[in-house]
């Protein structure tokens, strides 16, 4: 079976689990958490993707590596992950989670990218936009980028607008080029 197939799989039957025993907020927060841990912790992914490391041993160093952070039944799931010898799918299956969560939760991420600090007015306007054309919240995320010198990216799902100074001038540069 492909990995999306899998991780498709196991994130819904997470998601349907926690929502029928009520732990929904509880399972997304520390699957978030996880989710943090992987990104910046090399060792934790090592650790999912070694064909060295026995099953025992991975139950037992990520029940100790996440024990005071995540929820029980998370812990199960992942000790069901590791029985089962789908550990190294967790970032995946995280990532299918938290796209039903926010589906169910009627959330929109918002990736807002500008060169300095984001103006409280612009900042309330997008969140209005946003919930106003998806009739769903809006989760703000800001990225500084002094690279773009000025305008913004604004990302909602997998769609990027790109009003950026950098980009405009760089779109100058190439009808330059191909005169």
């Amino acid at each position: 079976m492909n990995q999306s197939k899998v991780s498709t799989r196991y994130a819904k039957a997470i998601f349907e689990l926690a929502k029928e025993k009520g732990k929904l907020h509880e399972v997304q927060k520390s699957l978030h958490i996880i989710q943090e841990a992987i990104k910046s912790v090399p060792e934790i992914d090592t650790l999912l993707n070694s064909p060295i490391i026995t099953q025992l041993k991975k139950n037992e160093t990520l029940a100790l590596a996440f024990g005071n952070y995540a929820d029980e039944l998370t812990l199960q799931f992942i000790s069901l992950l590791v029985q089962n010898r789908r550990e190294a799918q967790l970032p995946g299956i995280i990532r299918v989670f938290q796209d039903h969560y926010l589906q169910h939760e009627h959330i929109k991420p918002v990736t807002i990218t500008t060169a300095g600090a984001l103006a409280e007015s612009t900042r309330e306007q997008i969140v209005h936009m946003v919930e106003n054309a998806y009739k769903s919240k809006a989760e703000i995320k800001h990225i500084q980028d002094p690279g773009i010198i000025g305008g913004l990216i604004l990302r909602i799902d997998h769609v990027q607008v790109n009003l950026s100074v950098a980009n405009q001038l760089n779109k100058i540069k190439n009808k330059i080029v191909n005169i």
